[in-house]
């Protein structure tokens, strides 16, 4: 039998939305503020690390808020407009 991976608590995801909206700012405005200095080679390389681990970061954080959004829908909570199981159509009613 193959086990399922447990899912995440709400709580914790709420903690990794947090962090990683951190993480993705700090990294963004010291990339910005990289920018600032002498361009040399190696603050080229390291602005652009930077601007890539804001961007992973973000798009970790759009992933975790949507597992949110996910969990409130099975609970039975109003769910997103884009959500469509839950429409009419989608379950041949138009």
């Amino acid at each position: 039998m193959k086990k399922k991976a447990p899912k995440l608590s709400r709580r914790t995801l709420k903690k990794a939305v947090k962090t990683l909206r951190f993480i993705s700012w700090f990294c963004f405005i010291a990339a910005v503020l990289l920018t600032r200095m002498d361009l040399t080679f190696e603050n080229f390389m390291m602005t652009g690390a930077l601007l890539f681990i804001s961007f992973v970061s973000y798009i970790l954080k759009v992933g975790a808020k949507t597992e949110i959004e996910l969990l409130d829908i099975e609970e039975g909570k109003d769910c997103p407009w884009w959500y469509a199981p839950l429409t009419p159509w989608w379950n041949g009613a138009l």
